[in-house]
Formats: structure tokens, sequence, C-alpha cells
């Protein structure tokens, strides 16, 4: 919670600074609002989270760090027939670094004399002759890792931060009485935030920079226009692939969903949605669906929605990437857009992947998730693009790499439970180029537990979770018997519960206040698990019996036994025994499945062995259990 906390943050800054705009009448029409790539627009514009080739200039400055190399991007399109739209973005990054410049320009050549509209607060047609126009806007971007600067918070090793700077002219030609040119400068802030390899999440804040401070267009005769400030918020899941939800072994098919929210900063009109999906069923070919929602195009008063249908394919071809996107703009059929992009780049420019990176290196070994019983773990494995790295580093520690490609170190785990080994892939600039993360389990050995032990796994995470210790001699003996005061020990320190004051009496006549397992047997007793006998003892070193472990087992777990059984839980256990509910209740819920009793023998004395059997089965203990070692 606290990094989404943190990561929301920085949205709240971007509105702030864009709150000053509130009390501007008059607009202008920023054109980096419709043209931002064909890859973007094929999906809707839902790019804000999935950001990560040259056009995130446009949608998301921080997205520029994902450039590996640099690269080059044009795009061209006649909007609803009338409107010459074009753009050249170029982006390169440098280790932790990236910088961006593009140039957007949006013309309309012999068209009639515009006005603004009092009721739109546009630019529309008049009445007064032929004139031409043309907006632009230069971008000059910067974006960075937030992990270079701001060392306070591991949080930030997963953010990346950007900034577009833009410069905005627009001309009337035509018409030499009349104002013929404008310039403006604003900004545009964005922010990533790399939740794991298959989730990413963002947010942008557009003409940032508040009407007060300069943001604003100013006419050659005096006059001033804002530049209207909005904000998205997105995300983007990798469904399928590599890093995804789910991967496809011996497939090159990926899957990602991406999803906006467009927020109005300073002027009213409805909240927007942005959906968009892309599906590359092989590396170099993706096919992309999305919905944009926008101001309704023949109604722009009424503050009603169109959810503009879009569709794209994207085409590599080794280093070029061709990008098409078509784009309805409300119902009118003459309204559909056709866009062109072609995108360059040093070395292959194939369909970015989502969580940039993955092929780097390989690990062999150990697998995604091990399980060990020592704290000395080998890790080794191949780099796939020896060229691009220069150190291979598992969390800090660097591994030894070797002429045939190989890397190898052997790493000591921490402590006990789980314990994360990062592999990670670094560049000659210090910049992560892929993670590998490894969960290694370390989990508690006992001498008397071999390998071969049914027990092993089950008391060595139960030890690791600090459930279970042995004797002095580190062994557990599960074969020996366990004691009241043992057992109390052992649930305790699963579920300490209730606090024993400072100066406390005993509960019972033949418990110390000074004995090793006092506070123990009290927190039991509070608790309700266990009783003393009607002379006020408790018997403290009495063994244990079956039938008596699991009447104290069943009340740890909560478990409410039935009014009355029809029949024996077990063939020597009696239906009016007295603990023969509670057995029932207890066989229902599986606490037995790891002793296979034929018969309970409900007054044998119960091993160290079986209780932890048992325990293993119950509740909240075999929940965590289960996600430690399996």
């Amino acid at each position: 919670m606290r990094k989404i906390i943190i990561f929301l943050g920085l949205l709240v800054l971007g509105l702030f600074l864009s709150s000053a705009r509130a009390a501007v009448i008059k607009a202008t029409v920023d054109p980096s609002e419709i043209a931002v790539g064909a890859r973007p627009l094929g999906m809707g514009r839902a790019f804000v989270g999935l950001a990560n080739d040259v056009y995130a200039t446009f949608q998301n400055p921080s997205g520029l760090v994902h450039l590996r190399e640099w690269q080059l991007a044009s795009m061209y399109s006649n909007l609803i027939q009338e409107v010459d739209y074009s753009m050249i973005g170029f982006g390169t990054s440098f280790g932790q670094e990236a910088f961006g410049m593009s140039y957007l320009k949006a013309e309309v050549e012999g068209g009639p004399v515009t006005t603004r509209d009092p009721i739109t607060d546009r630019i529309v047609p008049g009445s007064e002759g032929a004139m031409g126009y043309m907006s632009s806007v230069w971008f000059l971007s910067y974006a960075t890792e937030a992990g270079k600067y701001l060392t306070f918070h591991p949080v930030f090793e997963k953010v990346n931060l950007g900034m577009s700077v833009k410069l905005f002219n627009q001309t009337l030609t035509g018409l030499p009485t009349r104002e013929v040119y404008a310039t403006g400068l604003d900004f545009d802030l964005g922010a990533q935030y790399q939740h794991n390899s298959w989730m990413r999440l963002g947010l942008a804040v557009y003409n940032a920079l508040p009407y007060a401070y300069g943001g604003r267009l100013v006419w050659g005769s005096g006059l001033t226009e804002s530049i209207p400030a909005y904000a998205k918020i997105g995300t983007a899941v990798k469904v399928i692939g590599k890093g995804g939800l789910r991967e496809m072994k011996f497939s090159q098919t990926e899957l990602t969903v991406a999803y906006d929210t467009e927020i109005p900063i300073g002027k009213v009109r409805p909240i927007l949605h942005h959906f968009g999906v892309e599906w590359s069923p092989w590396k170099p070919l993706a096919l992309r669906l999305g919905i944009d929602q926008d101001i309704s195009a023949t109604d722009p008063t009424s503050n009603t929605v169109d959810n503009n249908l879009t569709a794209g394919i994207g085409l590599s071809v080794f280093n070029v990437r061709f990008d098409y996107a078509y784009h309805t703009f409300g119902s009118l059929p003459e309204n559909i857009t056709h866009f062109v992009s072609i995108t360059y780049g040093m070395g292959e420019v194939s369909v970015p992947t989502f969580a940039p990176g993955l092929d780097y290196l390989e690990v062999s070994e150990p697998g995604d998730k091990l399980i060990t019983f020592s704290p000395y773990v080998i890790v080794k494995g191949k780099l796939l693009k020896p060229k691009d790295i220069s150190q291979v580093k598992i969390n800090q520690a660097i591994a030894d790499l070797y002429p045939d490609n190989s890397f190898f170190s052997l790493m000591k785990l921490p402590e006990y439970g789980s314990n994360f080994l990062d592999v990670k892939a670094m560049s000659i600039t210090g910049r992560i180029l892929e993670n590998n993360r490894i969960n290694a389990v370390y989990l508690v050995t006992f001498r008397d537990i071999d390998k071969d032990h049914p027990l092993r796994n089950i008391l060595g995470g139960l030890g690791a979770l600090g459930y279970v210790s042995g004797y002095k001699d580190g062994t557990f003996r599960p074969d020996a018997g366990i004691t009241r005061a043992e057992l109390c020990a052992l649930l305790m320190k699963i579920r300490p519960g209730i606090e024993v004051e400072a100066h406390p009496k005993s509960l019972f006549k033949d418990v110390s206040t000074r004995h090793w397992a006092f506070r123990y047997i009290t927190q039991a007793a509070k608790q309700k698990l266990v009783e003393g006998y009607p002379d006020g003892m408790f018997r403290l070193n009495n063994a244990v019996t079956r039938a008596e472990t699991v009447s104290i087992l069943v009340r740890f777990a909560g478990l409410k036994p039935p009014a009355a059984i029809s029949r024996r839980p077990y063939p020597d256990v009696e239906a009016d025994f007295w603990a023969a509910k509670i057995i029932q209740i207890a066989k229902e819920n599986d606490f037995f499945k790891g002793v296979n009793w034929k018969n309970f023998d409900p007054d044998k004395r119960i091993t160290r062995g079986e209780v932890v059997s048992i325990l293993a089965q119950v509740g909240s203990i075999k929940e965590k259990l289960d996600e430690l070692i399996k």
C-alpha cells in the first residue's frame, strides 16, 4: 500500500501544478492529443502504463527508459480527410537515463477563415475567405530510473520518471491583417511503476505548467490562450508471454491488455476511458484492438461521449517496424482515419515487449522455486546477449563470467524461510537489463531426520516458520511422546494470543511461575484450549494421548463438533465415546491425512511426529506451510 501511495503522490503533484488554469476561459487545441503514433492509436490510446518505445514521448515520457538502443519514428495521416498530421520522433537511452526529441505538425491548407465558437471555445470555420492553419509542437524529453537519484526507499527501484518540455507554434496564413502567429510553452510529467513482471502502472499529467507561470499560447497581437490540462492513470497487464501471468512453452505468443482513465483538469467535461489489447502470435507481428473514448464529434457541447473503435497491426522487418492504425471518430463514415507509422532503430526493432529485457540471460540452476536444507545455493546460467552485458549480479554479489558465456556464483542464504535471489544482467553503464527473481526456501534440519524421512519437509517448513524447534543436541525425536507442557508451548509459539500480566499468579497448583512453560500453559488456559484436573493440578509432565491432543487441536482450529453422530469415526471409537464427535470433525477436516491410522487408539500416547503431521493439516498453519514449500 505504501508503494501505491508514493506512486499516486506524483500524480497529485502534477494535478496541483495544473490547478491554476481553472479560471482561464479561452483554450487552444493541443495536436498531440490525437496523433500519438499508430501503435498507441491502434490500442485506443491506452498507453500510459504500457509505454515502452519512442512513442512514449507523447503518452508517458517516463517510458523512454525502456529503450534498449536508439529509435527513430515517423507518422503521417490525413485526419477526417482535411487535416494533414505528420510526426517525427527520436529517442535513445544511456544506462539509467533516456532522452528524446520529437516534432508533431497538424496543417490545413486552403480552408475558410477560422473564428472561435463562443459555445465550444474551439477554432471553427468562418466566412471571410480562404486561409491556411498550422499547429506544431516540439517535444524535448528526459526520463530516468528513479532509483538513480532517490535511494532512500526501495520502491523507487521500480519507478521511472519522465518529463517533456513542449514548444508550441500556431500560424494562420492568407490574412496578413489578422493575428497570424502564436508561440507557447508547457510540459508533460510522467511516471511508471513496475509492480512485477506482468503488471505495470502508469500516470501522466499533460500541459502541467500553470497559466500564471507561462503555460499558455501568446499570439502576435498579445491575445493569450491557455493550453488544456488533463491527466491519465493507467495499467498494463501481460496476460500471456514470458514474465506474464501465463507462459506458453515453445511459443512466442504474447498478449497484453491495457486500460487508461483520462481526467480533465480545470474544465467541465466527462472522464474518458481507453482500452486496448495487443496480441503478438509471432515475434515480428502484432495485432491490436481498442476503444478510444472522446467527446462527441457531432455534438461537442453536449458532453456526450463517442466510443471510437480502433484496430491496428505491426510488422517488424530487420531494423524497421511498420505500424498501421484504423480509428473511427464518431459515427460519421467520413471521419474514419488511417494512420501509418514507421519506426527505425539500431539493431532489431520488433514489437516492444511489455517487460523489456527478458532475453539477456538464462538461469539454468536453481529453478524458479528451490527447496533446500543447505544455506548455500549454486546459481549458474548462460548469457544470451554477451556483448550487451558487462556483469551479472546476484543480489549484491558479482557472479563469475567464463569464456563460454556462462556465469556461476555460490550464494549463502541469510535466513530460514523464503529468500529472494535477484539474478540481474547489467549493462556497461550500470543499467539493469534483465532481472530474474528466484525464491529459495531454506528449511530447518534435524540430526535424526534424514533425507528420506516422510516428515522432513513438514518439520523443515514448520521450523523455518518458527513453529517447532528441536532439542539442544539438534534432534527432534519424532517417535518420543509429547507432554502437556510441550504441547502448550508448541501451540502458543504458533499463536501467542493473550499476553500474561507482569506479575502473574499460577492457575494450577503444580505449575510454578518459574517453570519454563509457565507462560505457554497460562496463555493456552486463558484461550480455553486446555483445562486442569478437578484437584487443581495441570500435570504438565503427563504424556498426552491421541484423544486429548485432537480435542485441543480442534479447539485451536476453532472448529465446532457436530451435535450428534450416527456412526463411529474409527472402528475402535464408539459413537458415545467422550471424544467421538471431536474426532469426527477432525477427520472431516483432513487432520489425519498424514498419519494414516487404521484404528484411532484414543488412549494411546501420541508421538511428536504425529502431532506435527496433524498440525500441518490445520487451518492457517496448512496455508502458511503450503505457501512456503509448495
